[in-house]
């Protein structure tokens, strides 16, 4: 007999304890009955350490038992670790969210800005030329927003939570955009997007654009990346199902580098590539095609590849739509924000407080308010907010959910506890996340409603004067507009002037950046040309481009155009470099000057 143990003169369940209590041997000898059945239990030493163990107990006879032990100490600790392992995956999962919804948060934050200062210039009486490029910047900017989402969710889309809109859309219109979007990268390849569409493919359907536009977008960006010769072909088929279904066939074919066949079951998993150098040669995270393919199957649909290492490969994938209705899609155009035509917003000096640590989203929402003859404060967290409420009237408080200090949530709850005119105080949730993911919170705290950045002015405004009495706001097309400064010297200024709202804080902020620039540019600029720097030559003339388009300098834009002209011979003329670096210095003085004694 072990050390361990004293059996002598004891019953052996004694020793065997079933959590706190002894074995119950009356329980277990009571059946009458043959019967078998298996008890965990824990053996205790005479240290009174505890050993868990496993006990099959079978019944022979009504008097006779017969019992068999286990050691189950390692099983026990197997079990352990799984626990632990599932309340490590939990917590890291609870993590990954709330990681995603912070960086969805600092993500969009300045995709807002971006959007809306598209807005601002497409209501500038922007050239037909200068249209069509800030048309396509918006159909990026908004296509780039729904990417991060989707990123950002992508366990959402796993889970096949992902909603699509059923809505009239102008297929080729929505083909034409991508490739106009993507052209720029293929002019820089030399190589060409080619379109073309077969069997009478309906020109409107009914499905969600934007996630066809995703979809297509990838597949197109991914063939123009791995092809370096040659062109990319988007191939449109459709297969008239009735009178009113199509099944349509969507392909993507390109001359690039191709794919092994032993690759090509791979490259539709996540984070995974055809081969371990593509991230590092070409870029890219992997996750695109996963997403894709999760989008086609989503709408019932499926993705194959056909690919030749060396020649080229082909994506093709079907989904099947209902034919659209044009008048329906042009009922929607009309109702859709045109600011060449739209009346003018006025909130009649509506005093709005914006809750906002974010300055960028400041200055990006104060300038609409500006624009409609509000008058915005500022509160950088809620308890400067809940200050300037008790000192000050507002009208409107507009109030971001992810802030320092207390969130937009906490300073809500706080601003309603204060009873009297707060209980009533319009609150409006500017966010970032998605609406389904903050709508139940943004009820529950009190707020009165929301607004997902980025967004647009139409819908700001109306959000804003569906929550003020109807005479603190007017949509007048007699409203008189600002008068645009007419050009002066060598700068156009009036641009700037229209963006500011009149604000002067804006302009000497611009003035600054701007006055910065031209300092800096001329350097660049004589660097590029006597070091014979075509490429230099063209990433200072990208840098500076939206300040040319901004303020209309021609004349800095025909002085680089002469650079590069310059570059192109194959013999420079030494007289011709002098020049033109003198007179992109001197131009750049007089900007200087010019900025420096506006304000």
């Amino acid at each position: 007999m072990s050390p361990q143990y004293n059996l002598q003169g004891k019953h052996f369940t004694d020793f065997f304890r079933n959590g706190r209590n002894l074995l119950d041997w009356d329980a277990i000898t009571e059946h009458k009955t043959y019967k078998s059945e298996s008890l965990e239990l824990s053996l205790v030493k005479i240290n009174q350490k505890r050993i868990p163990i496993l006990i099959d107990i079978a019944q022979v006879s009504p008097e006779t038992l017969i019992c068999f032990t286990r050691d189950i100490s390692e099983l026990k600790k197997t079990e352990k670790a799984l626990k632990k392992a599932k309340r490590n995956a939990e917590v890291n999962a609870e993590n990954q969210v709330n990681f995603l919804s912070v960086m969805s948060h600092e993500i969009r934050t300045p995709m807002n800005s971006v959007i809306a200062m598209t807005h601002f210039l497409l209501q500038e009486n922007p050239k037909p030329e200068q249209i069509k490029n800030l048309n396509i910047l918006k159909f990026s900017a908004e296509n780039l927003l729904v990417l991060i989402n989707d990123i950002l969710d992508y366990n959402k889309i796993e889970a096949g939570k992902t909603t699509f809109e059923q809505i009239d859309f102008d297929l080729r219109d929505l083909i034409n955009s991508i490739s106009q979007t993507l052209s720029y990268k293929a002019a820089n390849k030399q190589i060409e997007i080619l379109i073309e569409y077969k069997n009478q493919v309906p020109d409107i359907i009914i499905g969600d654009p934007v996630r066809m536009s995703q979809i297509l977008t990838n597949l197109v960006d991914n063939a123009i990346k791995f092809t370096s010769k040659g062109y990319v072909k988007i191939e449109v088929n459709a297969e008239r199902l009735d009178k009113d279904h199509f099944d349509i066939l969507f392909s993507v074919k390109d001359t690039g580098i191709g794919i092994d066949a032993s690759k090509i079951q791979h490259i539709f998993q996540r984070f995974t590539q055809a081969e371990q150098d593509t991230t590092r040669k070409f870029g890219g995270t992997g996750l695109g095609l996963a997403i894709t393919k999760r989008l086609i199957e989503l709408q019932g649909g499926e993705i194959l590849v056909e690919s030749e290492r060396g020649v080229g490969s082909k994506f093709f994938f079907n989904l099947k739509f209902k034919k659209g209705d044009k008048r329906n899609l042009e009922s929607i155009r009309d109702a859709q924000f045109n600011f060449s035509d739209a009346p003018d917003f006025d909130l009649h000096g509506c005093k709005i407080l914006i809750v906002e640590d974010n300055e960028m989203n400041q200055m990006v929402v104060s300038q609409f308010l500006q624009k409609w003859n509000a008058e915005p404060d500022f509160a950088h967290n809620g308890e400067i907010a809940i200050d300037l409420l008790q000192k000050n009237h507002y009208d409107l408080v507009l109030m971001d959910i992810e802030m320092p200090v207390m969130n937009g949530y906490q300073t809500t709850e706080r601003i309603r506890s204060l009873k009297g005119v707060f209980k009533d105080l319009p609150i409006i949730a500017l966010t970032a996340s998605t609406i389904s993911e903050v709508k139940k919170q943004v009820e529950e705290s009190g707020m009165n409603g929301y607004m997902s950045k980025p967004f647009k002015p139409k819908e700001l405004f109306e959000v804003i004067a569906s929550h003020l009495p109807s005479h603190k706001y007017t949509q007048d097309k007699n409203t008189p507009k600002s008068t645009p400064m007419s050009k002066t010297g060598k700068i156009d200024y009036h641009k700037v002037i229209d963006i500011s709202g009149g604000n002067k804080a804006f302009i000497r902020k611009y003035n600054q950046l701007a006055v910065k620039v031209f300092a800096d540019f001329p350097d660049e600029y004589a660097f590029a040309i006597l070091n014979q720097d075509f490429e230099k030559l063209r990433k200072i003339h990208h840098n500076i481009r939206a300040t040319i388009g901004l303020l209309g300098l021609d004349d800095l834009e025909t002085e680089i155009k002469i650079g590069r002209d310059i570059l192109q011979q194959d013999e420079p003329n030494e007289q011709a470099i002098g020049q033109t670096i003198k007179q992109v210095k001197n131009l750049c003085k007089e900007y200087s000057e010019y900025l420096n004694n506006y304000f």
